[in-house]
């Protein structure tokens, strides 16, 4: 409603001074004053040369005509607006949520290496990923999840290096050795977790070989890891497609999960690249290098494009010297099937066990429509930042200034545990530890997450001891689901991120626990109400939590437009806090004024529970 009445307004003004002017409206301090406000009268002073008050003055009169406006008044050059409150609530009471526009748009996400565990880091990326395909869901576009398993990648080779052992090197295509391999695994993984144990395996590689012979065998490995003839290229996909599936369980803990999972393997083994290769050859910018440190290297030249200007060597390898790609040249050649640039298409078939589809490169599977995008968003932490430039550049290059423009990276900086959950979980007693794979150091996201379901349990039980052990885990998972997943979108991206269990499962304050009380509450008091709802005017009283969510859509917009999470977890925390205040203020059951006020708590629940959706926090009857 509110962008109705700045369309509205815009076109008055545009009416009066015959140009277009961008108008916001903006609550106002109070509700003397109006309900919402706006500015726009001092951009037109210098223009129109009059005052800002005098301008305010005439618009008011002519503002007053516009639907759901009761009256307008001028203050110190701000016009000020009193909306009819019954009209109001009325278009809120009849509201739904935006219909299909017909735009695709992939978001990619988490995308971890498939060779160990997840960590804490990767929870970020994932919460944020998700809850920015849901705000799109719910705002009429077609969104496609995809999580992009690097199988293929100099991570997988160093785990599988510690399987195979150095003095196995030229058994790595005997497809005896390989079966033993492969039922070794399968042991492991019926007594532990495969990504845990590859965990520790994966540092171990990186604590028993010196860099340069961990670099002379990792190119063994990887020569045979991209030859789709391989026996340890089918291999490598196997077990890669075990740990993803670790990775996919771990997920769905928090209500994660994905449309399609497609393979570097794939896209290696079906000539992606080969024909994104063929392209760029036309370019002048990407060069075979006959000399110099990246002599026999396929090179994309950037010194001449402005995001790569003050790189001291700017120029990216894309096919080394030996014929293997790097991971941005995989990467450029996925980005344009994304976009449907090539002509080239993956085979796919249905995951076991969840609702995910996964690429093959066998034509005996079956094809799926997945890909064509109109844009894309990629969630990658800000170090990745000239790796996405790249892609971006790579579309340039060949003219694809469209989809470059619409290929769009989420940065987002990293995740530590503030010093008391460090302790608690990992046993370790600093401030702060930088998380390294190759080390071992980290805190794994299924413990992060077993963690919090155990400390969630302890508070259910304290609150509901009659229960059953099923319905306190029920309880249980969902309050911890809310804490982790609210904490993790509640910042702004560009901010390091420090976890605290007691600050994400706190019931009051800033907390997605707080946030999935105060649903349970409104709910709850639905329950005793005995006469039907009904719309009719309102007091001051009731009047604040119907205007705050009046404003759901303006906000609605202003996310999708920015990306920005943060915004909508704001205002559900605003939101929360007004129907506290209306709680405590406002009577509902067997109140004189319990039809209207019945009301009012049906629209907070289909507005608060459709946010709380977007934000990932699932919904309870009891808390």
């Amino acid at each position: 409603m509110l962008n109705i009445l700045e369309k509205e307004l815009e076109n008055l003004v545009e009416n009066e001074i015959g140009e277009k002017i961008e108008i916001s409206l903006e609550k106002t301090p109070d509700l003397s004053f109006g309900d919402f406000g706006t500015s726009f009268c001092f951009k037109l002073a210098k223009k129109l040369k009059k005052p800002p008050q005098e301008i305010a003055e005439k618009f008011a009169e002519r503002v007053k005509q516009i639907k759901f406006v009761k009256d307008a008044i001028a203050i110190n050059g701000y016009l000020n607006i009193f909306l009819d409150r019954k009209k109001a609530f009325e278009y809120l009471a009849k509201w739904s949520k935006n219909q299909k526009n017909g735009v695709k748009i992939i978001i990619e996400h988490t995308a971890v290496n498939p060779n160990k565990a997840m960590h804490v880091g990767h929870l970020r990326n994932a919460c944020l990923g998700d809850s920015l395909a849901r705000l799109l869901k719910f705002c009429g576009y077609e969104v496609e999840v995809e999580n992009y398993i690097d199988d293929t990648g100099v991570q997988v080779a160093a785990t599988l290096l510690g399987f195979v052992g150095k003095e196995n090197l030229e058994k790595i295509n005997d497809e005896n050795f390989l079966l033993s391999l492969k039922k070794k695994i399968e042991k492991i993984e019926n007594n532990q977790r495969l990504d845990v144990y590859c965990w520790d395996l994966y540092a171990k590689v990186y604590q028993e070989y010196s860099e340069k012979e961990l670099e002379k065998y990792l190119k063994v490995l990887l020569r045979e890891i991209e030859n789709p003839k391989s026996a340890f290229h089918s291999f490598a996909k196997w077990f890669a497609e075990k740990i993803a599936i670790c990775h996919l369980e771990t997920l769905k803990r928090i209500d994660i999960f994905f449309d399609f999972l497609p393979r570097e393997s794939d896209i290696i083994a079906l000539g992606f690249w080969e024909e994104v290769f063929e392209l760029l050859k036309k370019s002048d910018d990407f060069v075979f290098e006959k000399e110099g440190k990246n002599k026999g290297c396929w090179v994309i030249k950037l010194s001449k494009h402005r995001a790569f200007s003050d790189m001291k060597e700017p120029d990216k390898v894309l096919m080394r010297s030996d014929g293997t790609l790097t991971y941005t040249a995989k990467d450029i050649a996925f980005h344009f099937w994304k976009f449907g640039l090539i002509k080239k298409d993956f085979y796919c078939r249905k995951l076991a066990g969840f609702d995910t589809w996964i690429s093959e490169s066998s034509p005996s599977k079956c094809r799926k429509i997945f890909g064509k995008a109109e844009k894309v968003v990629n969630v990658i932490d800000i170090r990745q930042r000239y790796a996405q430039d790249v892609v971006k550049y790579s579309l340039e290059l060949l003219g694809y200034e469209k989809e470059a423009r619409n290929l769009i990276h989420y940065g987002y900086e990293v995740v530590a545990l503030s010093p008391k959950s460090m302790k608690e979980l990992e046993k370790i007693d600093k401030s702060y530890v930088h998380m390294s794979g190759r080390k071992g150091i980290g805190v794994k996201a299924w413990d992060l997450i077993e963690a919090l379901e155990r400390k969630a349990f302890e508070e259910v039980e304290k609150r509901h001891r009659k229960l059953d052990e099923k319905e306190k885990k029920k309880i249980a998972r969902a309050v911890s689901t809310a804490a982790l997943r609210f904490y993790m979108v509640r910042q702004n991206v560009n901010k390091l991120l420090v976890f605290d269990f007691d600050e994400a499962l706190r019931f009051e304050g800033d907390s997605g626990v707080y946030l999935l009380y105060s649903l349970v509450r409104a709910k709850n008091v639905l329950k005793r109400c005995t006469k039907k709802s009904k719309v009719k005017e309102l007091t001051d009283e009731e009047w604040k939590l119907v205007k705050a969510l009046l404003e759901f859509e303006k906000i609605l917009e202003k996310a999708v437009n920015s990306l920005d999470l943060s915004m909508l977890a704001d205002y559900a925390l605003s939101l929360a806090k007004e129907f506290t205040e209306f709680y405590h203020t406002c009577k509902v059951a067997e109140s004189e004024r319990e039809d209207v006020r019945k009301a009012i708590i049906e629209a907070f629940i289909k507005v608060f529970s459709q946010l709380l959706w977007i934000l990932g926090i699932p919904e309870l009857e009891k808390i």
